[in-house]
């Protein structure tokens, strides 16, 4: 697969969100029954052209997730910052930037989801409600997640690493020896509701070694 990010990181971030999601204000939202109907979701036939209806809808996913990654990146670095540095309120002002980016490439994904799905709105619709409601939970219940995860970073002395695999779909990372976790997402392309995720534990000496990453060890989730 190429042109994957795939991040290696020092510790497990499942037992974090799990962690904050037991310490958050109110339960995480569940939607059982929608789940498993978007996880089985089957196009209905169309005037559309599936390729370019995929390729938009993964596109889409994509963009969003890179700038919610950047906007939590950028939320971190400013709780370290003193509001009175200099170049705090240019920080904040790219912050506010990202976020408004963010929020509507959220909102873009959806419509689009409407447009290119249109026998079967009700159900993205539904799914849109339920992801709208998830992603306000996860803003309060993971807020904390840049600053614990970079303080287990920290005294394990270890950073994550990313890297993007090449056009062959292969990709070298030099790791100190430890254990890292090796995370990864990407859209399905025949289903919009659904995206495919990794986290492989790897257990490294400082030494070259080789990890598949396939959809042969990947999760399948609802992707929100």
């Amino acid at each position: 697969m190429r042109g994957l990010e795939i991040t290696a990181v020092p510790f497990d971030p499942r037992f974090l969100f799990d962690s904050l999601a037991l310490a958050a204000p109110t339960p995480r939202p569940e939607f059982p029954e929608l789940e498993q109907r978007v996880l089985k979701y089957q196009p209905s036939p169309s005037g559309t052209d599936p390729d370019r209806a995929d390729q938009g809808t993964m596109e889409s996913a994509v963009a969003s997730a890179a700038t919610r990654d950047s906007v939590l990146r950028l939320s971190a670095a400013l709780r370290r910052m003193d509001r009175t540095a200099p170049g705090y309120r240019e920080s904040y002002n790219r912050f506010r930037d990202l976020y408004a980016r963010y929020s509507a490439r959220a909102a873009a994904r959806e419509n689009a989801l409407r447009r290119l799905h249109a026998g079967d709105r009700s159900l993205a619709e539904q799914a849109a409600r339920a992801a709208d409601s998830l992603r306000a939970w996860e803003r309060v219940a993971y807020r904390d997640f840049p600053r614990v995860a970079e303080g287990h970073a920290t005294a394990l002395g270890r950073a994550p690493q990313r890297v993007t695999t090449d056009s062959a779909g292969r990709a070298t990372l030099g790791l100190p020896a430890g254990d890292w976790w090796l995370v990864a997402r990407l859209a399905d392309p025949d289903n919009p509701f659904v995206e495919y995720s990794w986290s492989i534990l790897v257990s490294t000496a400082g030494l070259p070694f080789g990890i598949p990453v396939s959809l042969a060890n990947a999760e399948t989730r609802w992707r929100h």
